[in-house]
């Protein structure tokens, strides 16, 4: 449940930065904020794949 509640929060964290970061000018947006927030999304999707194959 606890896992559920983690990767639930990551994402929504990381798609509000990724919008937020994108929605800028292209002079005033953060590269290295949106590579955070891609890498951590990455990181995320590939620990709920893991956790299913645990299940089955």
């Amino acid at each position: 449940m606890i896992d559920l509640v983690f990767i639930i929060s990551i994402t929504l964290i990381d798609v509000t930065i990724f919008f937020k970061e994108i929605e800028k000018p292209k002079q005033k947006r953060s590269s290295l904020l949106i590579l955070l927030a891609i890498i951590s999304f990455v990181i995320v999707l590939l620990y709920t794949v893991s956790l299913v194959l645990k299940a089955f």
